[in-house]
């Protein structure tokens, strides 16, 4: 959407919106899961590698905080390459 409106992000990138100021209070723990259970879905469906899974503030020529600095990114770029290492490995788990 408009919020991500530098580096072609508006052409080419899907914006997800999340309810809080990450500012001021961590993500929930009901909002990370769902969080990385739509963005899984979304990079199976659109096929995005996860290194283009960015922060609002990553985007080149964007000068913002979003989304906040007590939003846990490391957590949530782990969960998401835990989920797809998991789905990989059953998925050629089937095959056998």
């Amino acid at each position: 959407g408009a919020h991500c409106n530098r580096g072609g992000m508006n052409k080419h990138g899907i914006g997800i919106c999340l309810v809080g100021d990450f500012t001021k209070r961590n993500i929930s723990p009901n909002q990370m899961g769902s969080l990385v259970h739509l963005v899984d879905l979304l990079r199976q469906r659109y096929n995005i590698p996860l290194k283009n899974v960015v922060r609002h503030r990553d985007v080149k020529g964007k000068v913002t905080e979003c989304p906040g600095k007590r939003f846990a990114w490391p957590t949530f770029k782990n969960r998401l390459s835990a989920v797809a290492k998991a789905r990989h490995s059953k998925t050629v788990a089937s095959r056998r």
